[in-house]
């Protein structure tokens, strides 16, 4: 791990390596998936599991990039005045890492947020699987973005 990303990770369970903690991009907590089948971009040529540095380096992306993506992306237009870290601060993460078709490594940030002030309360086993868009409860919110870390390039899902 650099030193820059050692700095801001910490790991909050000394036991589980892969949740992880990075105040300077958000609140909550963030969990590594595993390599397990997700249902993930059809680009994906493998599934892997991206390492902290990777992790650090996609959220550093969409922190630099956000910006850009929202004047580009007509899905985005809503949140023109705001900063990723703005807009996704309360958010809990769940980071899915994946080698593209064109052999680009790729981390998948799905951010999740339950109004009802406890993770668990809406997504009870958001450590083992990704959080569903589909729930049909008010209160849950999930969005999720693309950071292509060869490419340095940030989309959304």
């Amino acid at each position: 791990m650099s030193c820059a990303s050692a700095q801001n990770i910490s790991y909050p369970n000394k036991k589980d390596k892969t949740i992880v903690r990075m105040k300077s991009f958000f609140a909550g907590y963030g969990k590594i998936m595993n390599n397990e089948n997700y249902l993930v971009l059809s680009t994906a040529k493998a599934i892997i599991t991206p390492s902290a540095d990777d992790v650090h380096a996609a959220e550093q992306l969409m922190n630099d990039k956000f910006a850009d993506l929202i004047g580009t992306d007509e899905r985005l237009k809503i949140l023109k005045s705001k900063s990723y870290k703005d807009e996704y601060y309360e958010f809990y993460r769940q980071y899915v890492g994946l080698i593209n078709d064109q052999d680009e490594k790729v981390v998948i940030i799905h951010l999740i947020r339950c109004c009802k002030g406890n993770i668990q309360k809406c997504f009870p086993n958001w450590k083992k699987e990704l959080g569903s868009p589909l729930d049909e409860d008010p209160c849950t919110i999930t969005c999720t973005y693309v950071a292509n870390l060869s490419r340095k390039i940030i989309s959304v899902y």
